[in-house]
């Protein structure tokens, strides 16, 4: 009987420093420079499943997944066709995947519907991306 609570004392003594093991190792994920340049809808936006949609594309920019981002700021394009952070976005998704001549047509759109930010305009991106055209 001794012998079983000791062996099942060890067990639970193992498992938990298992646990805080795997807990505090994992690997750190880095953040893609891409999904840094991401831009989120304007705070209070109107249309709230587009923001939603957006900030998930983004979510997955972060993460380099850029199918997956395509497809959210598909949903937020859907969700509202005019929202430039989301055409922006898309943009540089479709720009990682190398499809540029998706990619030009919605960095213009983005700049299009909001010529005066500096955030989509001076993006460096977008600037090289202009220019090979």
């Amino acid at each position: 009987m001794k012998s079983y609570f000791s062996i099942r004392i060890l067990l639970t003594m193992m498992a938990l420093v298992l646990t805080s093991c795997s807990l505090d190792s994992g690997p750190k994920l880095e953040k893609s420079p891409i999904g840094e340049m991401a831009i989120a809808a304007p705070e209070g936006y109107g249309n709230t499943t587009a923001a939603a949609r957006n900030q998930d594309g983004i979510d997955h920019l972060l993460r380099e997944h850029w199918r997956k981002a395509e497809a959210d700021f598909d949903r937020a394009l859907e969700a509202d066709p005019t929202l430039a952070a989301a055409h922006f976005n898309l943009a540089l998704s479709l720009d990682q995947q190398e499809k540029r001549t998706e990619a030009g047509t919605h960095f213009n759109k983005a700049v299009a519907l909001a010529p005066g930010d500096h955030q989509i305009r001076e993006n460096e991106i977008l600037r090289k991306y202009l220019t090979k055209e």
